[in-house]
């Protein structure tokens, strides 16, 4: 998958909306991705970007499994934007996730980790998109 191959239905929610992203395959050719499961909420802070996600497991782990998607098909995550909605919409079978903290308006970001493809030059494994969520 390609970067462009990320994208968000709105960039900017209050607390409380539901966040719509999509992964799709953007070429002509089939494509595959890790699990669906394969996703991350980031905020922006002063030291860089860092997941809202925590688990009490050390090492946690997810199914090496890989999906064929034909031509803009693709994976869709609605997340509603709470502390609760994002812990429960979090569905992992290798370890329980949930939110470290209240939410805060500011910037974030959802990352796709899923990328079995090539190594994106310069991204690593994963793709995403920032949007920004206000109080209201």
């Amino acid at each position: 998958m390609r970067p462009d191959a990320v994208s968000l239905d709105t960039r900017s929610l209050a607390l409380g909306e539901t966040l719509v992203a999509h992964v799709s395959n953007v070429t002509d050719e089939p494509q595959e991705t890790g699990t669906k499961k394969r996703y991350d909420i980031q905020y922006q802070a002063e030291s860089g970007w860092h997941s809202i996600f925590g688990t009490e497991m050390e090492q946690p782990a997810y199914n090496d499994l890989a999906y064929r998607h034909g031509p803009r098909e693709g994976f869709t995550w609605e997340l509603p934007v709470s502390k609760d909605g994002l812990t429960g919409s979090f569905e992992n079978e290798a370890a329980t996730y949930h939110v470290c903290d209240t939410l805060e308006p500011g910037t974030y970001r959802f990352v796709y980790w899923g990328i079995t493809a090539e190594k994106l030059e310069n991204r690593g494994y994963a793709i995403g998109m920032p949007f920004t969520v206000s109080a209201e």
